[in-house]
C-alpha cells in the first residue's frame, strides 16, 4: 500500500509540474502591446483663415444655399517627390522592407503617410472648385493598417461634408 502510495503521489507531483509549465509557456508566447497613450486635434485652421465657414453640426443658425456633398481623401501611397533614400525617415524604411524594395527601387520613389493637412487641401480645393464658402456636417474617417513591429500608421483620412454658400 506504502508503494502504491507512493507511485500515485509521484505521478500526481508530475503532472502538477507539467500543468504549471504548459501553462507558464503557453503565456510566454503572447506578448501584449506596450502601454501607451496619445491624443490629436484636428485643426479647422487651415480653411477658417482663407474665409471657409466649418462646422461638424448638420443644421446652422443662418440661411445658405446647399452646393452638394464634398469627400476628401489622403491616402497613403507611393510618392515620388523624395530624391535620396537617407531622407526617409524610420517609418518609411519599415514600410519598404515591408513591401518589397522592388517596386520602390527607385531612389525618389517613397512610401508617404495619408495626413490630415493634406486631405483639407484637397478639401479647400473641392470647396473652391465648387464655389462653395462653407461646410457644414463636416465627418472625418480613419482608416487604419498595422504593419509588424511599427507604430501604427495612417491608411486613409476621409473628409465629408454639405459644401455651402453662405
Amino acid at each position: 500500500m506504502n508503494l502504491l502510495t507512493n507511485i500515485k503521489y509521484k505521478i500526481m507531483k508530475k503532472s502538477i509540474l507539467i500543468s504549471i509549465l504548459t501553462i507558464l509557456f503557453l503565456n510566454s508566447c503572447v506578448t501584449l502591446p506596450k502601454y501607451t497613450t496619445f491624443h490629436y486635434a484636428n485643426n479647422f485652421k487651415y480653411l477658417t483663415e482663407k474665409g471657409i465657414f466649418v462646422t461638424t453640426a448638420s443644421s446652422v443658425g443662418f440661411d445658405y444655399n446647399a452646393i452638394g456633398l464634398l469627400t476628401a481623401i489622403s491616402k497613403r501611397g507611393i510618392n515620388e517627390s523624395k530624391n535620396k533614400k537617407e531622407d526617409l525617415t524610420d517609418l518609411e524604411k519599415q514600410e519598404m522592407a515591408f513591401y518589397g524594395r522592388g517596386s520602390l527601387s527607385n531612389t525618389n520613389r517613397t512610401i508617404k503617410q495619408a495626413n490630415i493637412e493634406d486631405a483639407f487641401k484637397e478639401l479647400y480645393k473641392g470647396l473652391q472648385e465648387m464655389g462653395a464658402n462653407g461646410i457644414i456636417d463636416l465627418k472625418i474617417e480613419y482608416s487604419y493598417v498595422t504593419l509588424p513591429n511599427s507604430k501604427i500608421p495612417l491608411d486613409e483620412i476621409k473628409i465629408t461634408g454639405l459644401a455651402i454658400k453662405k
